[in-house]
């Protein structure tokens, strides 16, 4: 879906220039760390939760995401480092749950 009042040519030069930089970036660019964004299916898949617990650590803002729209993405290392720092490990040497 397209925003009627949002045209790109009528960005600022700063604004455009940053856009141009973020579109055009690529991996090993001086400038640009890239990092691919992963889905909501791919999060939870790798924190081995179901979707709908990543939906809601986004409604807690546990985890930073990006929304255009209706798409929401995520960066993995933004989520490891949400997970560190709101979660913590135990260790139960007994072998039972801690």
């Amino acid at each position: 879906m397209k925003h009627p009042n949002f045209d790109i040519r009528n960005l600022s030069g700063d604004a455009n220039e940053r856009l141009m930089r973020f579109l055009h970036a690529a991996p090993g660019d001086s400038e640009a760390s890239f990092e691919p964004f992963i889905t909501k299916a791919v999060v939870a898949e790798r924190i081995d939760v179901k979707v709908r617990t990543v939906s809601r650590l986004m409604r807690r803002r546990v985890l930073r995401h990006y929304k255009l729209g209706e798409l929401v993405r995520f960066k993995w290392s933004e989520v490891e480092e949400d997970m560190r720092e709101h979660f913590r490990v135990s260790f139960d040497p007994k072998g039972g749950r801690a």
